[in-house]
């Protein structure tokens, strides 16, 4: 069986020297429908030799999203990962509207004016709120990445 990728997990290194990312090969593949932030893919040519088909920083799907974790969640935590009630894929913050925000305010139970959710979303792309001890947050989302909406 031939493959036509290679698959590799990168970890960002944040060092003193600039270095982008720890980089380990994962595996060959057909299928890397599974493999959004935090893989790069190479093409295996047929030749033998490689083209990055896709970066480590790049994502199969994003979007906004509603989405909250419970009263025992730790949202820095990331592995922990929210509840989503509703995503919006390919929706950029640019495209949130005024009358939306209305909505999902008055359907999440926000209590902050329409402006100031509108502002944060517009401004950072996310706005969250505790409510009921959950914590639910309007934001963006890359994969499985969730901005934690403060």
């Amino acid at each position: 069986m031939e493959f036509k990728y290679l698959v590799i997990k990168c970890e960002e290194l944040h060092d003193q020297y600039e270095c982008d990312a720890y980089r380990e090969p994962v595996c060959l593949t057909n299928d890397i429908s599974n493999y959004g932030l935090g893989y790069e893919v190479y093409e295996i040519k047929s030749d033998g030799s490689f083209e990055c088909i896709k970066g480590y920083d790049y994502a199969l799907e994003e979007g906004m999203a509603i989405y909250f974790w419970g009263p025992n969640d730790e949202p820095e935590d990331r592995d922990c990962k929210p509840t989503i009630i509703k995503n919006y894929k390919n929706m950029k913050r640019s495209e949130v509207t005024k009358s939306m925000v209305k909505k999902l305010k008055k359907e999440i139970g926000f209590t902050n004016t329409v402006d100031e959710i509108f502002l944060n979303i517009k401004s950072a792309g996310h706005y969250g709120e505790e409510i009921d001890g959950n914590w639910i947050v309007f934001g963006e989302y890359m994969d499985s990445w969730f901005s934690i909406g403060y």
